[in-house]
């Protein structure tokens, strides 16, 4: 990815808060109209790096185009006569293994999520069933206390990683014997989350 102006300016402000951030009243911070942003490393996060095939621990602050590192940002906001919202913005570079060629592919993440903040889970069930959610609009987040912001950024880049990645063009690896590799089939961590959130991939 190379960076823009404003992209390398986001990512530096990012890493003036390096280290995982702390759970966040996003309800709070919409009543305030505010958000904060930070920057760590993607070996922190467990349900991830399970499936990747390079992560890189930094000991001190990354370059802004490192790789293996997460940078996010969260921002919330009050709506009168509207439920609150947040929208998290995150990039990375992850590494991951090409299941044709068996060597690291190098996926940029850059994903940006929209959601609707309900306070119980009584009223989310409530909105889901009255069908007031639009199919296509902001997805239902409970923040009925403190969130666990770690967990909502590992999602989101969980839904981003192909099930199957694979280069677009390689070739594909081979035995000694010259037979192709076959890579068994699991139930992998991406797809069990694309599932429960009804992605396809």
């Amino acid at each position: 990815m190379t960076l823009s102006n404003s992209q390398a300016a986001w990512r530096q402000r990012c890493l003036e808060n390096w280290g995982l951030p702390r759970r966040v009243d996003l309800m709070r911070l919409a009543r305030g109209g505010q958000g904060l942003s930070g920057a760590f490393a993607v070996n922190r996060l467990d349900r991830l790096s399970e499936d990747l095939a390079q992560s890189i621990e930094h000991t001190s602050l990354p370059g802004l185009d490192d790789k293996g590192v997460v940078w996010f940002e969260v921002s919330a906001s009050a709506r009168t006569g509207r439920r609150n919202t947040a929208v998290l913005k995150v990039q990375s570079v992850l590494g991951l293994t090409c299941q044709r060629c068996m060597q690291t592919l190098w996926l940029e993440v850059d994903e940006q999520a929209v959601f609707e903040l309900f306070g119980s889970e009584s009223q989310m069930q409530s909105a889901l069933a009255s069908e007031e959610i639009e199919p296509d609009g902001p997805e239902p987040l409970l923040v009925d206390g403190p969130l666990d912001l770690v967990q909502l950024i590992e999602d989101q880049l969980i839904l981003a990683v192909p099930f199957v990645p694979k280069h677009e063009d390689c070739q594909a690896a081979k035995t000694e014997a010259g037979e192709p590799i076959q890579t068994p089939e699991r139930q992998s961590p991406f797809k069990v989350l694309g599932q429960l959130k009804g992605d396809p991939k």
